[in-house]
């Protein structure tokens, strides 16, 4: 996965994010979609890519989550689950990168060898998609799949889990702090006018 350096500019950038988040705060309502979510869980980010579903489902049904479920699939059928809680030891990871003066990422990913699952949310007027599920292998993405912009989308992450500015703020120690990374952002959601 690319390093990101920490400098002076990127500190900048990054508090210009933070108010482009701020105002990106709203949490949308999941209308009457479909979600991979059980009865007791909530949906802290859903979407649909096609025929297929990606969630981030947290139990309880409300407040802090004290256990993650990532679930990809058709509705009814999961065909990938990663599973985080404090019995387990899995973890959650987390960052936010600086696209553009008017846009920033919110990443949330975990890892399976050397696979990883992405999961993005993309806030602010310059973003060319609000959400997407990206799956990266050694360094490389294998698949970018942008989230479709319909009843299914919960295209951002729930208050309940992590609070995107200068840095992340997760609400559960399910999901960590990461930093190191910027899992090619600027490939996932590639903003008019930038490289």
């Amino acid at each position: 996965m690319s390093s990101t350096a920490t400098s002076d500019g990127g500190r900048l950038a990054r508090r210009a994010a933070a108010a482009v988040l701020a105002a990106c705060a709203a949490w949308p309502a999941l209308a009457d979609g479909v979600t991979q979510c059980h009865a007791g869980e909530q949906p802290l980010f859903s979407c649909s890519t096609g025929k297929k579903t990606v969630s981030l489902c947290g139990a309880p049904a409300s407040g802090t989550p004290q256990t993650l479920s990532y679930r990809f699939g058709v509705p009814g059928k999961v065909e990938n689950e990663f599973v985080a809680s404090p019995a387990n030891h899995n973890r959650f990871h987390t960052n936010v990168i600086s696209l553009a003066p008017r846009a920033a990422v919110g990443e949330v990913w975990f890892d399976h060898g050397d696979v990883r699952y992405l999961m993005s949310a993309c806030m602010g007027g310059d973003c060319p998609n609000l959400a997407a599920l990206t799956v990266l292998k050694k360094d490389r993405i294998v698949a970018n799949m942008p989230c479709r912009n319909d009843d299914n989308l919960f295209g951002g992450f729930g208050p309940d889990l992590v609070e995107f500015g200068d840095a992340p703020k997760p609400k559960t120690p399910l999901l960590v702090i990461d930093d190191g990374y910027d899992n090619d952002a600027d490939k996932i959601f590639v903003i008019p006018g930038t490289k």
